[in-house]
């Protein structure tokens, strides 16, 4: 059986072995080894390339699998390679480095989505050219970029990445749940992110995340079967690669004597054009020692690129600045780096996105998860399914913007999200879900056609107002401080049967009386109530076995509250100077 260095070793780049077999498989050759550095392709990771030396022959790698359990290293044999035979082994370290950096990245990703979407479950992921995670469950769009942000704060920590190799028994005091695929009859390597909790894992990962370049996650899709798909991208960061390669035979001896002689030819010659062709010349001193450094197997070729380019350039202004000096051309002045640099206008959050962030993070702690409808929606799920049918008297508290009379028009609440949930769902479950409402309105100091809401639904067995104002309370406390006092009046909502009005003591005057709380000491913020039985009635749900509650605030006006605007066109005007 192979021994797999790279199970204990991700860095290690060449390895004496000997050869156990050796076959053909059509047109290429296969090898079986006592030891090895490659690692096969599996779990999403691409294999390992590079080279087996021989005595007599050598084997260019172009990919590694398994066969009945025995890793192949298939390629094109030059020479001759026999069973038996001692071989060095080199792997192509700058593609290994990048498979184990976007590898690395898709366990930080998949750390993250655990912390902020529990109840999906991974299927398989994809580390080679299209990087992507799977899951059984929807991971919600508009958590992309809490996902990338909590993904790149992972890598800024530089947390230390560790393995070991546990049994399976050993693993289930570990986790909660440990997958049912994993063997029993051996041990198990599992893999750790600082101090989050082990992963099952059998590939090449990076020592620190901090070796990871910016994640960035372009697409989330969902397929028929309700799975989704988190897709992500590494940023290509060449200095990371390549300064590895720096600590481990990088060409800079042979370079280095180069530079050394070119400089001392340059300060003892008088014909400095003479030597410049000599140095640099098609068929010069540069290029020959490029040929000869490229040619030799143990540099990676991209180290010897960088190199080369870097030497070339310090070269030509050698042969500059003596070209210069000999002619009494006096040098410009070398700019001061000594002195600050321009700042750099850095970009912020709108107070509403801000706000909107904020308070998710709140709910999302509450268990709740974030959704979205549309926003041309139909006359159905904006005023039917809400309890407000045609001849409602509470249609005429908002004039509405139809598009298509008389069943196409801009929603004009959150509410219609509602509706789809709970056509859609089966319940338990708990939403929030922001967004843009329209209604036809003058727009003014305190009223706008367009306008941001926050609304949320949880309905399930046995819940009653008592846990809605314990919510309240909550979210109350987090948002505004723990001496936030709050209180529920009676209050009509058509989809909601009883409903309040959520109040909270003002933040200006402490209960003493302003003209904003109208010398109440009380600002109303949210509507709320317990979902209407008709609504439950209307998705097939009995009232007397499902309950729910269902709340709705105005965004902009949190907004303005915390960031003391006082004119809701402000947060529109693309003029913002507010500090968020």
């Amino acid at each position: 059986m192979t021994k797999l260095i790279y199970l204990t070793d991700s860095y290690q780049k060449t390895l004496e072995t000997a050869v156990l077999d050796i076959g053909n498989k059509g047109n290429q050759t296969w090898v079986i080894l006592k030891e090895t550095i490659f690692y096969p392709a599996g779990g999403g990771q691409p294999s390992d390339q590079g080279r087996i030396e021989g005595p007599h022959g050598s084997l260019a790698v172009s990919h590694v699998s398994y066969n009945d359990g025995k890793p192949l290293h298939l390629g094109k044999v030059d020479g001759d390679l026999k069973k038996g035979d001692k071989v060095n082994l080199q792997i192509d370290w700058q593609k290994r480095y990048r498979n184990m950096q976007v590898h690395t990245a898709g366990h930080i990703i998949h750390e993250v989505i655990k912390e902020i979407a529990p109840e999906v479950e991974p299927l398989e992921g994809e580390h080679g050219k299209h990087p992507s995670i799977q899951y059984k469950g929807i991971v919600d769009e508009l958590l992309k970029q809490d996902i990338e942000k909590k993904s790149n704060d992972i890598i800024s920590q530089n947390l230390e990445i560790t393995s070991k190799f546990v049994t399976k028994e050993e693993l289930a005091i570990m986790l909660t749940k440990v997958p049912d695929y994993l063997p029993t009859n051996k041990r198990l390597r599992v893999i750790s992110l600082g101090s989050y909790p082990p992963t099952p894992d059998g590939g090449t990962q990076v020592r620190e995340t901090g070796e990871v370049p910016a994640i960035s996650i372009s697409a989330i899709d969902y397929d028929q079967s309700g799975n989704s798909t988190v897709s992500y991208e590494v940023a290509h960061v060449e200095s990371k690669v390549t300064s590895e390669i720096v600590q481990n035979n990088e060409p800079v001896e042979d370079f280095e004597q180069l530079k050394s002689e070119v400089l001392k030819l340059i300060k003892a010659s008088k014909d400095i054009d003479s030597v410049r062709f000599k140095v640099m010349g098609k068929k010069g001193l540069l290029n020959e020692t490029f040929k000869k450094v490229l040619g030799d197997m143990k540099f990676n070729k991209s180290a010897v690129g960088l190199a080369f380019n870097k030497l070339k350039q310090e070269l030509e202004e050698e042969f500059e600045d003596k070209k210069t000096t000999k002619k009494g051309v006096e040098k410009e002045p070398e700019a001061d780096l000594t002195l600050p640099g321009t700042p750099i206008p850095v970009g912020l959050l709108h107070p509403v996105n801000a706000v909107a962030r904020e308070i998710n993070e709140i709910f999302h702690g509450l268990g709740f998860s974030v959704a979205d409808g549309p926003e041309l929606e139909t006359d159905e799920y904006n005023y039917n399914r809400l309890n407000l049918p045609m001849d409602h008297p509470a249609r005429d508290l908002q004039d509405s913007l139809y598009i298509k009379e008389p069943d196409i028009l801009l929603r004009t609440h959150t509410s219609s999200v509602e509706a789809h949930i709970l056509a859609e769902k089966k319940p338990p479950y708990r939403y929030v879900f922001p967004g843009k409402c329209y209604r036809f309105e003058n727009v003014n100091a305190s009223n706008h056609m367009m306008f941001y809401q926050y609304q949320g639904l949880a309905v399930g067995e046995g819940i009653s107002l008592a846990n809605l104002k314990s919510t309240f309370d909550t979210f109350l406390r987090k948002f505004y401080g723990e001496k936030t006092k709050s209180r529920f009046r009676c209050k009509y909502y058509p989809e909601v049967e009883p409903g309040v009005g959520v109040d909270i003591q003002c933040p200006f005057c402490q209960q003493k009386g302003c003209s904003v709380c109208k010398f109440r000491g009380w600002v109303e913020i949210a509507g709320a109530g317990m979902v209407h039985p008709n609504m439950l009635r209307r998705v097939e749900l009995d009232p007397r076995k499902y309950s729910g509650f269902a709340f709705g605030m105005g965004l902009d006006r949190l907004a303005m509250t915390r960031y003391g605007i006082n004119d809701i066109r402000a947060l529109f005007n693309g003029d913002l100077v507010y500090k968020v």
